[in-house]
């Protein structure tokens, strides 16, 4: 198995579960981001337990590659929209739909700020 190696200077997880010990999570968001003078030069976010598979969308990450961290804040609503779209959730036993999807999201804007608030590298 070849991993390639993906140069970042961000990265981010969250699992979101009903306590550290259960293996079982309700969902989950990873993100790692590479950015230079300011500039994002490589972005990947990926979603686990929203949809029947693990959501990642090159087109849309391709979309966020050059954005000035100075402008995230203007682009973030449109962003975050999109990948919206994407997350179709269920209700099982661990947690709601809407709960998912909401807290995909919130996590999604939180890993966009975190980026927009890094320092200039």
């Amino acid at each position: 198995i070849l991993i390639p190696f993906m140069r970042s200077n961000i990265d981010y997880y969250r699992k979101v579960g009903t306590r550290k010990a259960n293996a079982l999570s309700k969902l989950s968001v990873a993100g790692s981001a590479f950015i230079e003078d300011s500039q994002i030069i490589d972005f990947r976010v990926a979603f686990g337990a929203v949809a029947p598979t693990v959501i990642r969308d090159k087109k849309l990450e391709k979309e966020i590659i050059g954005i000035n961290i100075n402008q995230i804040h203007l682009r973030i609503d449109d962003i975050v929209e999109k990948y919206r779209q994407l997350i179709k959730p269920i209700t099982d036993q661990r947690s709601t739909e809407e709960y998912r999807r909401e807290t995909a999201i919130n996590l999604l804007r939180d890993f966009l700020l975190k980026i927009a608030g890094a320092e200039s590298f």
